[in-house]
């Protein structure tokens, strides 16, 4: 349970990065600029993007197209910070037993 609450606040620290960094570079462009899940996988983790692609493409890879490229194609931090309410969804702490 506390495993994926810390993770579930992992994400939800990637989607505010990926949020600053999306702002960060349409400020600097002028105008707006989206910044795809898989730019940011790249510049963050290249190789843990390469690993995915190749065992997803390997085991499954009806998958991979047209589902995580599509995924992939979204802007970074709304999928980020989906990923991160469903986490801290699924593994919330129990509601406290009130003795009567």
């Amino acid at each position: 349970m506390i495993l994926g609450r810390i993770v579930g606040w992992m994400f939800l620290a990637l989607a505010l990065l990926a949020g600053s960094a999306e702002v960060a570079v349409s400020l600097r462009a002028g105008r707006f600029t989206s910044l795809p899940l898989e730019k940011f996988w790249r510049d963050f983790n290249n190789a843990s993007l390469e690993s995915t692609q190749s065992f997803v493409r390997d085991t499954a890879p009806w998958l991979w197209d047209p589902g995580m490229i599509t995924v992939l194609q979204m802007p970074a931090w709304p999928v980020l910070l989906g990923f991160a309410a469903v986490m801290l969804w699924l593994f919330r702490a129990p509601a406290p037993v009130v003795p009567s």
